[in-house]
């Protein structure tokens, strides 16, 4: 019962928790498929999506830690995220002010970041983490000295991705100013920006437990607020579509 195996432990105790939940919510949905067919789909996705990611937990752990795998099942954890948010914001009166471009811009945004995850699990899983081990320039300039190894091409490609991403959501952020959701805006703005500082911290204490965590947590709730804006938005556009049809 080292450190590590507790971790690791600790992993599969929570995502064994999460799974009978998801079995449980699935049932449910079940019994009121006719009353609410499109919340039993998105069960049966959830249910589908769990058991696709319970199977490449396998392969990772077998697969010692391959990079790809590791950014595959970060990938599909978020995708699995993504589901369930949809499923709580069904029943939930939301409404946001979806304005001109309706969910277009949002769901770039919830692109965007995504691309930071999966970059950044790319990264991690290479060990890659200090590969350019100053911030926030890389080595000393805007651009490392070399990128002769696939882990300094990672962590470069995490710093460009993600300085691109923080850009975008700025953008977007003036551009809802004075509307209804500018709130929300400000939020996926306010939490990217962040995870950026704390994923700064993390390399300049030589990739600290604590900050890692922080780092992740707050790339996946910044990414989770974003997708639940363009789900709503999307969501309330359809609906306005469909009462406008003849």
């Amino acid at each position: 019962m080292e450190r590590t195996a507790l971790i690791e432990y600790s992993h599969r105790t929570m995502a064994a928790i999460v799974g009978a939940l998801v079995v449980w919510m699935a049932y449910r949905a079940w019994r009121q498929r006719q009353q609410n067919p499109a919340l039993f789909r998105l069960s049966v996705a959830a249910l589908v999506i769990l058991s696709v990611q319970a199977w490449l937990g396998r392969v990772v752990v077998l697969g010692e830690l391959d990079p790809a795998m590791v950014t595959v099942h970060l990938g599909t954890a978020m995708l699995l995220l993504a589901i369930l948010i949809a499923i709580w914001l069904g029943w939930r009166p939301v409404h946001v002010d979806r304005g001109k471009g309706g969910s277009g811009r949002q769901w770039v945004a919830v692109a965007g970041i995504m691309a930071v995850i999966l970059v950044g699990a790319w990264m991690r899983g290479l060990g890659a983490g200090l590969a350019i081990d100053d911030w926030p320039l890389m080595d000393g300039g805007l651009v490392p000295a070399g990128l002769d190894t696939a882990s300094r091409v990672a962590a470069f490609a995490h710093r460009i991705v993600a300085g691109g991403v923080a850009v975008y959501l700025g953008y977007l952020a003036w551009r809802h100013r004075g509307r209804e959701d500018r709130n929300l805006a400000g939020w996926v703005l306010g939490l990217y920006l962040l995870q950026v500082v704390a994923g700064g911290i993390t390399v300049i204490t030589d990739l600290a437990g604590p900050f890692r965590i922080v780092h992740v947590a707050l790339a996946g709730l910044g990414w989770s607020v974003a997708f639940g804006w363009a789900h709503v938005t999307w969501r309330d556009a359809r609906s306005s579509e469909q009462l406008a049809a003849p």
